[in-house]
């Protein structure tokens, strides 16, 4: 079987300096008081690592260079890799990304952007996969294979010894971004649409 590689960048990797604080927030039951009282320090903690998206805006200008516009797509939701799988080919998928998106406890088995990666391994079609995460992500499940799923830490890992992908997916998760950082993404599709093409955030099939 003929084997792809796919790149993924998660725009939620840019959050972890805050990225579980500001999920705690926005997913417990708050009252209007306490949103109130709280969403000033909130916004004053909820940080960005403006260094990882300095390096990741330079590797995505690497890849734009040389990845024709067909392959290359920016999506709001993480699953919606899944629906670039062809069948008859095995990919390689490096993800760059602060969740795993292999699976969590209590979650829902049907397709969503937490088990996208579980849902290509589960049809036979996922050859190797690399997260390439932060420092204070939550680990791998248990359960899973050590040949087949590693890890690495993006402050040391070089981007530009990825092989060189058959196919780029940029996710722009906005349900794990501040307001004020959602921007950002923005101009990654800007920088792609002056310089090289014409691109839109594609929605999700299943929403």
């Amino acid at each position: 079987m003929e084997t792809k590689n796919i790149v993924t960048i998660d725009f939620d990797i840019i959050m972890a300096p805050s990225i579980e604080l500001y999920n705690n927030f926005i997913n417990e039951s708050f009252s209007v008081e306490d949103i109130a009282i709280n969403i000033n320090d909130l916004i004053k903690y909820s940080n960005a690592d403006l260094n990882k998206y300095s390096y990741i805006t330079m590797y995505l200008f690497h890849l734009f260079n040389f990845l024709s516009e067909e392959n290359i797509h920016f999506v709001f939701d993480h699953d919606q890799v899944y629906d670039y799988i062809e069948e008859g080919y095995s990919y390689n998928i490096f993800n760059i990304d602060h969740h795993h998106d292999c699976g969590y406890p209590k979650a829902n088995s049907t397709l969503y952007c937490g088990n996208w990666v579980i849902k290509i391994d589960e049809n036979n079609a996922l050859n190797k996969y690399l997260w390439i995460t932060n420092e204070n992500s939550s680990p791998f499940p248990e359960d899973l294979s050590v040949d087949k799923y590693k890890k690495v830490l993006l402050n040391n890992y070089n981007l530009f010894e990825i092989p060189n992908p058959d196919l780029l997916v940029i996710c722009a998760s906005f349900a794990w971004i501040p307001i004020q950082f959602v921007p950002l993404f923005h101009m990654w599709v800007d920088f792609y649409n002056t310089y090289f093409g014409t691109k839109q955030i594609e929605k999700n099939p299943r929403k």
